[in-house]
């Protein structure tokens, strides 16, 4: 979801809604987030000319708090999903850590919600 999204700085308290009307791949990511296995959930960050980094956790641990006993959203149909932008921070140059004068900051912060039924 939003991998084509672009982000940029002051994007704060924008948020980003995908479902089966705008999202091609949105019944095949529900299915996975509904399938009753644990799979594991990733992010990246891409910035054009700088790269990027990504992280990854099992669906239990990305969705903690939500309703239920399996170890994703078996049962429910998920109507959309949100990526609630909290903060955005891209700073180039940068603080130049490295010294070498090739350095661009950036922080993302925000929320997944999952809105659906049973």
């Amino acid at each position: 979801m939003f991998y084509r999204t672009i982000i940029r700085d002051g994007d704060d308290h924008h948020t980003l809604v995908a479902d089966a009307g705008n999202e091609p791949d949105f019944a095949a990511f529900t299915h996975l987030l509904t399938d009753g296995v644990d799979e594991e959930a990733t992010w990246c960050v891409f910035l054009e000319n700088v790269g990027g980094g990504g992280e990854g956790m099992p669906e239990s641990q990305f969705f903690t708090g939500r309703p239920g006993t399996a170890p994703d959203f078996a049962g429910y149909t998920i109507d959309r999903v949100e990526f609630q932008i909290d903060s955005v921070l891209i700073a180039s140059p940068g603080s130049d850590q490295k010294h070498d004068g090739i350095w661009t900051d950036f922080g993302l912060a925000g929320r997944v919600v999952v809105w659906g039924h049973r």
